[in-house]
């Protein structure tokens, strides 16, 4: 049994899925699926099943994962600090968020603030960014080791790393002010705003935003000419939505702080892309994002 083995597997059980575990360890599918039957003809059990959308745990493969996924980790985390300590380098992690609320904001700078008291070595520099397109920007011009965001917003980078995180907003939904004439009713549906104007977040702040509603509301608009108004921010948008100046397609997150001024109405049939993921380029910094990703599906 090897490290390798072990990391193949792990990872494979976290995602769910061979062909995601070898694009997350820069491996190739046929390589993963070769580690993971040489582990189970040494245990001389299936860690998996496999399915057609990918493949799930046995209840060997749990009780495997539950073992050695810790152990995993301590491996790696003292591989990476001697590493640290030989080349003199790598002891400063920068950190980067963006286009969160500010309730998973709090929760994120609390978890990392129990991350570097777990590995004191570590000179953690945090920084939340007002707009995803300042975040990117500086994961791309090396101001950030690791990011973390909405998956959506990361899915056009190319040569980048990603871990999807556990945290989730749920579905997408209308939102509209209190004021609004319509927000009285029980059910709302898209159709009955398509002469409303529509507000969105402006690409330099989030670069998924404009694209989804435009997308989804194109799908339905017929030959209608939608309203669309862009806003620098995503506060901006809120002020504006509680001032009944738009509506918008949006996850319920934005309603903090004003719960009582704006209506939220799930959209049944809407892509949910809210999940949150932690991103970086440079190979050598694996081991302390997944410590942190750990850390961070733990707490979240």
């Amino acid at each position: 049994m090897t490290f390798a083995q072990i990391e193949c597997f792990v990872e494979a059980a976290r995602t769910g899925s061979y062909s995601k575990a070898a694009h997350n360890l820069f491996n190739t599918q046929q390589n993963i699926s070769r580690q993971i039957k040489a582990l189970e003809k040494e245990l001389g059990v299936d860690l998996f099943v496999r399915k057609s959308h990918g493949v799930e745990l046995t209840e060997s493969g749990r009780l495997f994962l539950e073992a050695e996924s810790e152990v995993l980790r301590k491996h790696n985390t003292v591989v990476d600090m001697i590493k640290d300590r030989s080349a003199k380098v790598g002891k400063r992690l920068r950190v980067g968020s963006g286009g969160l609320g500010s309730r998973v904001q709090g929760e994120i700078l609390s978890i990392i603030m129990s991350y570097n008291a777990k590995y004191p070595d570590i000179d953690v520099d945090y920084m939340n960014e007002i707009t995803v397109g300042r975040l990117i920007d500086g994961l791309e011009n090396d101001r950030y080791d690791i990011i973390i965001t909405y998956l959506a917003e990361l899915e056009m980078i190319n040569d980048i790393r990603l871990i999807q995180l556990n945290y989730r907003f749920g579905s997408p939904g209308i939102i509209i002010s209190k004021k609004h004439p319509l927000s009285a009713k029980k059910d709302l549906k898209v159709e009955d705003l398509m002469d409303e104007r529509w507000g969105v977040v402006a690409r330099g702040s989030s670069i998924d935003h404009r694209i989804r509603i435009d997308n989804y509301l194109g799908q339905r608009a017929g030959d209608r000419k939608l309203k669309i108004e862009e806003y620098s921010t995503k506060t901006n948008l809120k002020i504006a939505l509680v001032n009944g100046k738009c509506v918008t397609i949006s996850y319920n997150d934005i309603l903090e702080g004003v719960e009582d001024k704006l209506s939220f109405y799930p959209i049944d049939d809407a892509e949910d892309v809210s999940g949150l993921c932690i991103a970086w380029k440079k190979e050598h910094f694996g081991t302390k994002v997944r410590n942190l990703a750990a850390d961070i599906n733990d707490n979240l």
